[in-house]
């Protein structure tokens, strides 16, 4: 499984990304998931949304770069 072929580099990538991630592998699903999460709501103000924002752009920008060049090869 992908997931388990990632999950064997969980070191290495997540220091490449600098920040711990949730390895969640779901056997009763089709997919497993890697993430990171951040706290926030639809609700907060303008500026809180516009931190949120950036901070979602330039995360998946990094998951991208680290974890694409992985996918490519699997």
């Amino acid at each position: 499984m992908f997931f388990d072929r990632l999950y064997r580099e969980k070191d290495n990538i997540e220091q490449e990304l600098n920040m711990p991630l949730e390895w969640e592998r779901l056997d009763t699903a089709r997919l497993s998931r890697v993430a990171t999460y951040r706290a926030g709501t639809i609700d907060s103000t303008e500026a809180e949304l516009d931190k949120l924002r950036d901070w979602a752009v330039s995360t998946l920008i990094r998951f991208k770069e680290v974890l694409g060049k992985r996918i490519r090869t699997l």
